[in-house]
């Protein structure tokens, strides 16, 4: 063969051997920037282009928006990538994982990675809770290590994420994480593991200037992390890559020696076969990231594939009810183009709005005025009776009296019934929460209450079912008035049995709640007739109207106070057999941290001893008020209790009058002629008069104590004036401790000795004196039986009841031996000292004995 026959041989070879050899493309994460990517990688190109020999590899650098975009259109072959993208793109485009890459460490070469979240050493961060309202930097959204792995230990830690963070930014690249980490424009940082140390290595960090947030120990990486580890990443080749090349490149990147140039220059100790990547697979699904983003919920193909043939009918249904619509549709259409009429309706219904608001604000003027004008002349004849009870009346004038001051009352029930339902009603009823005593809330309920339950022969008793807070944090006058209200019914509808409060504490929704269980043996409540119950001006029977009286206002109105409360009310009852209304309303603090309620050491005011004092005050006082009934009655009052009192018809009279004269305490009538008391209030104020106001005032409506307080003064006193508030306020603003009130006597060593002077002193008049020595002889033989019954059987609750059932009745009796002795006893049954009861029984028995037989002495 000649020469020129060889070179034509020799260009053949090279044609054939150009059109057998292919050009493949690498893709790869570069997640360090293009230029690091190609300096790194590009030997392992070079590698496996030499294996091949006539096929050459290329490294294609792609960010994480780039890299599924380029397997998607072909422009790559492989593609070297974290495991979450590769996860995303074997479940979307079938790539085929070949090796696994192997990574050096100082303990030698690893196939696995963990992410990071690191602070500055000085940090108090030591959880992943403490990252709550921080600023986070991460990588990327797409990052396994440097953001998705921890995203996963987050949110099983309970963190909102990102929602939980100040805010959450995303660098780019690892090193940009630290970088912003150790400038302090973040508070903390997430990268993959070896982050720091690399950075560590090439002198660009100190290591010791940071520290790990949940740092955790794995022999398998010895790198800082505080996440489970995760196999390393995949080297992947394309659907449409044939199986001889995909073999040949695994055996190569196999084969690749530890120390050849490719993998010195990518600082990898080589490549392992491919890893599993379940737990990568389990990471995503949990956070629902591609291609996990439906994870759990339904699509609409689904619902489709499986439900196809429901779903056609319902189109069919929907089809024929439309055509039905717009049938009906067509046969109203004269109806909706009536658009004149339409707008004018608007107009009406607008216009009876705005009347319905300014009628609401008549009402409410009006409600002012009837309570102003209703209070007022009330106050006179309550007054008045009160005052009449102290002389020592006929037994039927007394009797006369009584059934006034009674209608009086009944009568401003009445009112406060109707001003508080309608309050309710406007959406205007306010509560006003703080922290109180319970057991001095009790104790005034009782000492109301008592008088009724007296006057009907029933027993009464306040049962405390556990351990009962000393305060709780609630409205303390609402809840007043509704066990008030609860009770008064009981006693109403009950002719004979008792009357209970029993008090016991729950848990509901995590949160401390106290019930107060208001029971009677009295008529009880049909069945049907319990859904009405709570309705406005509604009563069990219309025949209950005519029996008992009432207007059915009552319970309404504390059903709804106990949703203003924030709690509930609620009614058992079977007729013949007795009702019980229980209103529960959380305790507003923890109950277990609260003192152990005791009612008994509680010093309380009571009209007992009220009545008693005379000449306790001394000085002047100015009385502002334009009624002359009520000036009469409040003068009677004060001097009856040694002040002197000068009277101002009008709150002009009343400045010019506490100008010129020096007075220890002003009582100012809000609504007065010519200047109203708080314009009065805030003169004196400006002319710094600096002693004590009380305002009295005959409204009732909200806002009337603020806008007292806010004009200057110091009290509220609202009408019919309360003869016990009114000293309570005495003693509050001209108490002094040594008044004679303060001062003790010994016990006589006889209890008897001058018991019926001190009881007929106590009750006014000697019949007075003996219905009630008539009661408690009956009474007090019953509750001592009892107790005698309850130490035999050592039943503490019953003990504690008729102790303090026979305290109070010997109480009312001038007998205060017998009284304190009957405390004594009910504190042992409260505490379960049962052996001290039994010592002090012979003595409470001789003591009863003593009484009981003055008393009969008294009676013959």
């Amino acid at each position: 063969m000649g020469k020129p026959a060889n070179i034509i041989f020799l260009f053949l070879v090279f044609l054939a051997a150009a059109a057998q050899a292919d050009d493949y493309e690498i893709g790869v994460l570069a997640k360090r920037g293009d230029a690091k990517c190609l300096e790194r990688w590009s030997a392992t190109g070079g590698y496996l282009s030499d294996q091949f020999e006539s096929d050459s590899f290329g490294i294609v650098p792609l960010d994480f928006n780039e890299i599924e975009e380029a397997v998607k259109s072909g422009q790559v072959d492989f593609v070297l990538a974290n495991p979450a993208v590769y996860v995303n793109l074997e479940y979307n485009y079938h790539v085929k994982r070949l090796a696994t890459l192997v990574n050096k460490s100082p303990a030698g070469n690893i196939n696995s990675f963990a992410g990071i979240v690191f602070c500055l050493k000085d940090k108090s961060f030591e959880r992943f809770r403490d990252l709550k309202g921080l600023h986070i930097a991460a990588v990327d959204r797409n990052s396994f290590g440097g953001w998705l792995a921890v995203k996963r230990e987050l949110v099983a830690d309970g963190l909102d994420v990102p929602g939980d963070f100040s805010s959450l930014s995303f660098t780019g690249s690892h090193d940009k994480v630290v970088y912003s980490v150790q400038q302090g424009s973040a508070d903390a940082g997430i990268v993959r593991s070896n982050s720091l140390e690399r950075l560590a290595a090439e002198g660009k960090i100190n290591l010791d200037d940071f520290k790990i947030v949940e740092s955790c120990t794995n022999e398998d990486l010895p790198f800082l992390h505080s996440t489970e580890t995760y196999p390393e990443w995949p080297f992947s080749a394309l659907e449409h890559i044939p199986a001889t090349v995909s073999k040949r490149v695994t055996v190569a990147l196999l084969n690749m020696p530890e120390g050849h140039n490719a993998a010195v220059q990518a600082n990898i100790g080589g490549w392992t076969v491919p890893s599993h990547y379940k737990s990568v697979r389990e990471c995503l699904r949990e956070i629902r990231y591609k291609p996990y983003e439906m994870h759990g919920k339904v699509t609409l193909a689904q619902v489709f594939k499986n439900f196809r043939n429901s779903i056609f009918f319902i189109l069919f249904a929907g089809l024929v009810l439309g055509l039905v619509f717009v049938w009906l549709v067509l046969l109203n259409r004269k109806l909706h183009l009536s658009t004149a009429s339409k707008e004018k309706e608007i107009r009406a219904r607008e216009n009876a709005e705005k009347q319905l608001k300014e009628a609401n604000r008549a009402k409410e003027r009006f409600l002012a005025n009837m309570s102003h004008e209703i209070r007022t002349p009330m106050n006179s004849i309550i007054g008045f009776c009160d005052l009449l009870r102290e002389f020592n009346l006929p037994g039927e004038a007394r009797s006369y009296v009584e059934k006034i001051s009674i209608s009086g009352e009944s009568l401003l029930e009445l009112i406060n019934d109707i001003l508080d339902f309608s309050k309710i009603e406007a959406g205007r009823m306010k509560v006003d929460v703080n922290e109180f005593s319970l057991g001095r809330l009790l104790n005034n309920v009782e000492s109301i209450i008592y008088q009724k339950v007296k006057e009907k022969k029933l027993e009464f008793g306040i049962i405390e079912n556990g351990a009962i807070p000393a305060n709780i944090v609630s409205d303390q006058h609402r809840l007043n008035q509704c066990l008030i209200n609860l009770c008064s019914n009981a006693v109403k509808f009950t002719n004979s049995g008792h009357v209970h409060i029993i008090v016991s504490t729950f848990r509901k929704n995590g949160d401390d709640w106290i019930s107060f269980a208001v029971e009677d043996t009295g008529v009880g409540i049909s069945n049907d007739k319990l859904e009405h119950i709570f309705d406005p001006f509604t009563q069990a029977e219309e025949s209950t109207a005519r029996k008992y009286g009432g207007t059915g206002l009552g319970l309404s109105v504390t059903s709804k106070l106990a949703g203003l409360l924030g709690g509930e009310l609620k009614c058992s009852s079977e007729p013949g057999l007795g009702s019980t209304f229980t209103l529960s309303i959380p305790a507003g603090l923890d109950v277990n941290s609260q003192a152990r309620m005791d009612r008994l050491n509680l010093k309380e005011a009571s009209y007992e001893n009220h009545q008693q004092l005379t000449n306790q005050f001394s000085g002047s006082i100015l009385v502002a008020e334009d009624s002359p009934t009520n000036q009469m009655l409040i003068r009677i009052y004060l001097e009856k209790m040694g002040l002197d009192v000068d009277v101002a018809e009008n709150g002009q009279l009343a400045v010019d009058m506490a100008m010129k004269k020096s007075y220890r305490l002003i009582f100012m009538d809000v609504q007065m002629p010519e200047m109203d008391g708080c314009e009065a209030a805030q003169r004196l104020r400006k002319q710094n008069w600096n002693g004590p106001i009380i305002a009295l005032t005959a409204n009732a409506m909200k806002g009337d104590r603020e806008k007292c307080l806010a004009a200057g003064c110091d009290y509220y006193l609202s009408k019919p004036i309360d003869r016990i508030k009114l000293i309570s306020a005495l003693e509050q603003y001209l108490g002094d401790d040594d008044s004679p009130q303060s001062e003790t006597k010994e016990e006589n060593s006889d209890d008897t000795a001058g018991l019926i002077e001190r009881f007929i002193k106590k009750c006014g008049d000697e019949g007075m004196a003996k219905q009630l020595a008539g009661v408690f002889l009956e009474d007090g033989y019953l509750c001592l039986d009892k107790i005698k019954q309850a130490v035999d059987e050592n039943n503490q609750k019953d003990l504690e009841l008729y102790s303090h059932r026979l305290k109070s009745s010997a109480r009312h009796v001038a007998a205060e031996k017998l009284s304190n002795l009957c405390l004594e006893l009910e504190l042992c049954g409260r505490n379960g000292e049962t052996e001290k009861v039994r010592s002090l029984l012979p003595k409470l028995e001789s003591l009863y004995s003593q009484i009981s037989d003055c008393l009969r002495e008294f009676l013959n």
